[in-house]
């Protein structure tokens, strides 16, 4: 484009347009007797230049970085004990880049089940063996993704022992308890070493020698002993203080997403005021509303949104987007309520947006208390919903008569039902909010849903499944992977 311009910016200076040559990499040019022409090519290609390194990017680090961008990363995460062999706490699922999290819960929990299996498989018939376990973890998992979203995004298992500090800590301990009259010991010096404080691998003292980093002013090492300590199992005083790590890094984003990992944000009081400090800092407006309406109170901190100019910005862009992710879904949170539900309904409005998208919109319309009544296209029909008046998907009693009508069918085998409920939320995410439009008998949609998977035979309902399926395909083909 810039040689183009040149080109252009030549003609106008007064020189003639066959003088001008405008040449590709490898194109070699001869003067010879006052003649200027191209002559045989020479093989020359792109250098990639990635920070401070020159042509040192391979074709597996492009083919990775091309992978990311187009599905993202699914982070795997389980603790063990390998003496014992077995799973010590439930595995822990995230991603970045594949799926909106609030709409594919049972999406992340059917993945769980998939680990826990692939662990247990390992233990089972094979000697341990780390390397193994993660690649027998990572095969499932993405064996699965593939099968349920039809993307590959890159799997990275990670698999803690939860034995290991404690029998090095015993060790070093010992150690240390032996030579303890051979070696001087050092007082008042709020560096030892890291080996010697690794020592108490135990969460209290993690956070201690977190606490004493952070008084030297230490960010890194204080965040780094509290993920170790965090890795020994789950305790909400060490997320507050390493989302307090996060906010004065400037972090706000990942400290939203630790704090919304918690089991509950209310009822202990520090977490509580941490997740408020969170969405003060990053503006959290319409999130901050939605408590307020839950809670049927004022909150004790006015988080306010962003400035008006860059609400503009935010709907703007967000419009302009064809691939929306979970990190541009939260930019809208920065918006007053008059101009989310402005936008939310506009977008309802459009007969293109994908279910995913057209769910978290009317959930969260749900969670405001909205009054009025709101339009929204549901497979190609303009439908009217009052969003105060309406459930939640998960809170909806034809969603949960279906839920009950497919566990009771698969009791006897249970390992196929998160499959089945993941699709099953997609199905019924296509009809939301009027599912009582769609479905007048439960037990007979979960019936038809069950053999439609299975042996594409609808029953009763084949003319309403033949229609989603159109839909979703068409949505897959044509909307953004939100």
């Amino acid at each position: 484009r810039l040689l183009e311009i040149h080109k252009d910016l030549a003609i106008e200076a007064g020189m003639n347009k066959k003088d001008i040559f405008l040449p590709h990499n490898g194109d070699a040019y001869a003067l010879e007797k006052g003649r200027f022409y191209r002559t045989d090519a020479v093989p020359g290609e792109d250098i990639m230049i990635d920070g401070s390194g020159v042509g040192d990017v391979g074709n597996i680090v492009l083919r990775d970085r091309e992978v990311l961008s187009d599905d993202g990363v699914f982070i795997a995460a389980v603790t063990i004990d390998r003496k014992k062999k077995k799973i010590i706490s439930e595995p822990r699922v995230s991603t970045r880049g594949f799926v909106y999290i609030k709409a594919n819960h049972a999406l992340m929990n059917g993945a769980a089940d998939v680990i826990k299996e692939a662990v247990n498989n390992n233990f089972e018939h094979k000697k341990f063996d780390w390397t193994e376990l993660k690649q027998d973890v990572r095969n499932d998992v993405e064996k699965y993704l593939y099968k349920q979203t039809g993307r590959r995004p890159v799997v990275l298992p990670v698999v803690m022992e939860v034995n290991q500090n404690r029998h090095r800590a015993m060790a070093r301990r010992n150690n240390q308890e032996n030579n303890s009259e051979k070696r001087p010991v050092r007082k008042n010096h709020h560096k030892k070493d890291s080996e010697q404080k690794k020592a108490h691998a135990s969460q209290d003292n993690f956070l201690l020698l977190a606490k004493e980093a952070k008084k030297h002013n230490d960010l890194p090492q204080a965040k780094q002993y509290l993920l170790e300590a965090l890795r020994l199992g789950h305790d909400s005083d060490i997320v507050c203080e390493l989302c307090e790590i996060y906010l004065s890094q400037e972090k706000g984003d990942q400290a939203y997403s630790l704090i919304k990992e918690e089991p509950d944000l209310f009822s202990n009081q520090r977490v509580y005021d941490t997740y408020l400090k969170i969405l003060a800092f990053q503006h959290y407006a319409i999130e901050a509303a939605e408590l307020e309406y839950l809670l049927q109170k004022k909150l004790p901190v006015k988080i306010e949104p962003v400035s008006q100019i860059k609400q503009l910005e935010i709907m703007k862009n967000f419009k302009q987007l064809k691939y929306i992710q979970e990190k541009d879904y939260l930019l809208l949170y920065c918006l007053s309520t008059e101009n989310f539900t402005n936008l939310a309904k506009s977008i309802l409005m459009n007969p293109s947006p994908n279910f995913a998208l057209r769910l978290s919109l009317c959930e969260d319309l749900i969670k405001l208390g909205y009054s009025e009544k709101v339009q929204v296209y549901i497979l190609g029909e303009l439908k009217e919903f009052i969003p105060k008046e309406t459930d939640l998907l998960e809170k909806s009693p034809i969603y949960r008569e279906v839920c009950v009508s497919l566990a009771d069918y698969f009791r006897q085998d249970p390992s196929k039902l998160p499959i089945m409920i993941g699709e099953m939320n997609v199905c019924l995410g296509m009809l939301y909010p009027r599912l009582n439009d769609y479905i007048r008998d439960p037990d007979q949609f979960a019936h038809d849903f069950r053999n439609y998977l299975e042996q594409k035979k609808g029953g009763a309902n084949q003319k309403l499944l033949n229609k989603i399926y159109e839909y979703l395909a068409y949505e897959k083909a044509t909307n953004s992977d939100f």
